[in-house]
């Protein structure tokens, strides 16, 4: 549990993080999109 915490935090601070790298950006751009994406459909096929 403790070490999934510790996961958790470490992706919300990559989520959360302004990086300087452009690639990282797009990267999280399109994670959020993807997830945007996939819970749409998830909602839709209930």
């Amino acid at each position: 549990m403790n070490a999934n915490y510790k996961e958790y935090q470490l992706f919300l601070k990559f989520c959360y993080t302004k990086d300087e790298s452009p690639f990282l950006e797009n990267l999280r751009g399109y994670g959020v999109l993807m997830f945007f994406i996939a819970a749409g459909l998830f909602v839709l096929n209930i």
